[in-house]
Formats: C-alpha cells, sequence, structure tokens
C-alpha cells in the first residue's frame, strides 16, 4: 500500500514540474527588440505580435526618425498604439511622458 507521504510528494512533484511549464512558457514568450542600442523587451503571446516585434525596425521607419527628432522629455500621444512598441520606444530614447489609447481591446 502507498503511503500518504509517498501520494503527497507525488501531487508535490507534479505540481513543481506544471509550475516550471508555466514559467519556461511564460519565459519563451519574452522577445528582445535591438534598435539603434536600445534594448526593449515584450512579452509575445500571439502570431501577430511576434510579427509586430519582428518588424519593429522595419515597418515604419519614419515613425522612429520622427520618435528620434523629438526633444527629451517631450509628450507623447500614441493614438492607436497597438500594443505600444511606439510609446516604449520613445520613453527609451527620449524620456518623453507618454499617453497611450488603442481600440484594439476586445469588446
Amino acid at each position: 500500500m502507498i503511503s500518504f507521504r509517498r501520494v503527497l510528494f507525488s501531487i508535490s512533484s507534479r505540481l513543481d514540474m506544471l509550475q516550471q511549464k508555466i514559467i519556461n512558457s511564460i519565459i519563451n514568450r519574452l522577445k528582445a527588440v535591438n534598435h539603434k542600442q536600445i534594448k526593449m523587451f515584450f512579452y509575445v503571446p500571439n502570431p501577430l505580435n511576434k510579427y509586430r516585434i519582428k518588424t519593429f525596425s522595419t515597418k515604419e521607419p519614419e515613425t522612429l526618425a520622427w520618435i528620434d527628432s523629438f526633444e527629451s522629455d517631450a509628450v507623447f500621444w500614441d493614438v492607436g498604439a497597438n500594443i505600444g512598441l511606439y510609446s516604449i520606444y520613445a520613453v527609451k530614447t527620449k524620456n518623453a511622458l507618454v499617453f497611450v489609447y488603442t481600440s484594439n481591446l476586445p469588446i
């Protein structure tokens, strides 16, 4: 007969393995973007966000050039921010005060 301790240990071990799988899943979804020696990290929950992060430096170069032209401590209204890539870039490069609005949220 299996003792109560063995059962408890088995359950505990399985919970530990499950917890580690969840942590690994989250960590594996973090992606780094390097642009002009600025490093940013993003959580990537789906293929669309992965694409947006992968094409950060090439999809909207005019937006990046525009943000690069900001003075330090500028105010940046990001209307249609989506996942906020350019907002974060503005904060990291120009210490901008950013206000974000996006309507992509599920209703």
